[in-house]
C-alpha cells in the first residue's frame, strides 16, 4: 500500500497525533484561499508518486506559474498539501518500505538536523 503524505497525516490526526495544520488544494485559487487562511505564510508539498519538492509561499511570493510549476512537477500531481509554518528544529523522515533484496519490511528513519540528513535502517522480521 502506498499513501500519500495527506493520507498518512490524516491517519495520524485520526489517532490524536498532533500534525501541522493544512488542507488539500487543486487549483491556484486554492492555494491562494490556503494562504489567507494561514495567515499570509505556508508550505506546499505536491502529492505526487515522485514528488519531493516543498516550496514555501506566501501571498506576496506566490503567482499563477509558481503554483502551475508544483503541479506540473510530476504528471501524478492532482493535490498540493497547504500547511502552516511552523518553527521545527529538526525533522523525522519514516518509510516502510519492502526490502527487494530480502524480501522483508525495511523501516528506513531519517532526520534532517540543520541540513545534514542522518540516516538508519532497520530490517523488521
Amino acid at each position: 500500500m502506498k499513501l500519500f503524505e495527506y493520507q498518512a497525516k490524516h491517519q495520524l490526526k485520526a489517532h490524536q497525533i498532533p500534525i501541522p495544520e493544512g488542507m488539500l488544494a487543486t487549483s491556484y485559487d486554492e492555494v491562494r484561499q490556503a494562504i489567507s487562511d494561514f495567515n499570509g505564510v505556508v508550505i506546499a508539498k505536491p502529492q505526487g508518486t515522485r514528488s519531493t519538492r516543498t516550496v514555501r509561499l506566501s501571498k506576496d511570493s506566490v503567482d499563477a506559474r509558481t503554483v502551475d510549476d508544483l503541479f506540473n512537477a510530476d504528471a501524478s500531481v492532482k493535490y498540493i498539501l497547504i500547511e502552516e509554518l511552523i518553527d521545527v528544529s529538526c525533522r523525522i523522515y519514516i518509510t516502510l518500505q519492502t526490502h527487494q533484496r530480502l524480501g522483508k519490511l525495511s523501516l528506513l528513519v531519517s532526520s534532517d538536523v540543520d541540513g545534514e540528513i542522518l540516516q538508519d535502517e532497520q530490517l523488521i522480521n
